[in-house]
């Protein structure tokens, strides 16, 4: 039995050991990569991307991201949706009242919800 403990505690001692020690320069590569990754803004992720992106390419790239279930409507459908709602809210609507995606409360939902970082920021 106490043979056990003593290769348990060399066990815990080379696993710290281990993992004391500096990063190797392949890992701090792959850090350095992922940081760069992470820092590297991809049109379906929400946000001010409205500089590198024209408003429909961001709305349809954010819908590609959000839609759910299969399939969704062709692109010039979903950019006449996307400016519909802002249309909409510019009126005075409120989102929960704006249909522009016909029985799919889903995803008119995220129509609604994303449109306005595309083509009416001032709205969101």
């Amino acid at each position: 039995m106490r043979k056990l403990g003593g290769i348990a505690v060399l066990a815990v001692a080379l696993l710290l050991a281990g993992c004391s020690g500096s990063p190797s320069e392949s890992e701090q590569d792959l850090n350095g990569d992922q940081d760069r990754a992470a820092a590297t803004p991809t049109p379906t992720e929400p946000g001010d991307l409205t500089d590198d992106y024209t408003p429909d390419q961001l709305f349809l790239a954010i819908m590609d991201r959000y839609w759910q279930g299969e399939g969704h409507p062709d692109d010039a459908t979903l950019i006449t949706a996307g400016k519909n709602v802002c249309a909409q809210l510019e009126s005075g609507a409120t989102r929960e009242s704006i249909v522009v995606i016909e029985g799919d409360n889903t995803n008119n939902g995220e129509v609604v919800n994303y449109a306005p970082q595309a083509y009416c920021p001032e709205l969101r």
